[in-house]
C-alpha cells in the first residue's frame, strides 16, 4: 500500500523530498510500538526526546470498557 501511495505523488509538482518509515504491528496494545516508531523517526531526523508522553486518551478507554465478569460465570 505504501508503494502505491508514494507512486501517486507527482514529483514534478512536489519539490519536497519524501521518505517513508513502515512498521508492521499486530492487534492489541501497540503503545510500545508507537514509542519505538517515534524514537526511530526522531533518530532519523537527528532530534532527541528524553521521554515520550502518551495522549491521555490512551490511558482510559483505549480498548473500551472492561467486560462484565458475571457473564463468564
Amino acid at each position: 500500500m505504501t508503494c502505491r501511495i508514494l507512486s501517486q505523488i507527482s514529483l514534478e509538482k512536489w519539490d519536497i523530498p519524501i521518505a517513508c518509515i513502515l512498521q508492521f504491528v499486530l492487534e492489541g496494545d501497540n503503545r510500545v510500538d508507537a514509542g519505538l516508531l517515534a524514537s526511530v523517526v526522531t533518530k532519523v531526523l537527528g532530534k532527541e526526546v528524553a521521554q515520550w508522553r502518551q495522549p491521555g486518551s490512551w490511558g482510559s478507554g483505549l480498548f473500551g470498557t472492561p467486560h462484565n465478569q458475571s457473564l463468564y460465570g
